[in-house]
């Protein structure tokens, strides 16, 4: 098991939620992670996190607090999560999604925005599934005849 890494966390930072709240966050996390392919390395970028061992712990309950970033972070990939299981309906194609270059963000994959943007590439790629989802389905065309027998 790899050494723990400790680091100062600010008390304003810190936030009091229930344990099992954030026990249930990090395990549903760490079943997203996984479906999407992340490394753990990759993984403690997206949610701001020191090491993966602060996410299995946290999963654990073993972790006395969370930063607000971390699960600000964990509440942006739960979104994200959603909108791909919107988006697309397999995991293969979700995966892809995640790790593919797209045009969205100029050739780069998703993983890649979140991952060095942390929160703000987070919120791109939310924006960017959420316009897919909601604006770039082509809206039907009625007819002149179906305008007229509705009016």
């Amino acid at each position: 098991m790899a050494t723990k890494m400790t680091y100062a966390v600010f008390v304003e930072d810190v936030i009091d939620i229930p344990k099992p709240i954030l026990e249930k966050a990090a395990m549903r996390f760490a079943e997203i992670m996984n479906q999407w392919g992340v490394s753990p390395f990759d993984a403690v970028h997206l949610v701001d996190m020191a090491t993966y061992d602060d996410i299995v712990d946290l999963s654990q309950g073993i972790t006395d607090y969370v930063t607000i970033e971390c699960f600000q972070g964990m509440e942006l990939v739960f979104q994200i999560h959603d909108l791909l299981l919107a988006c697309f309906p397999t995991n293969q194609l979700q995966r892809l999604y995640i790790h593919k270059s797209t045009k969205d963000f100029n050739g780069k994959p998703p993983l890649d925005v979140m991952c060095e943007e942390e929160l703000l590439g987070l919120r791109k790629v939310y924006m960017a599934l959420y316009k897919k989802r909601y604006f770039d389905r082509p809206i039907p065309r009625q007819s002149q005849e179906s305008i007229e027998a509705n009016s």
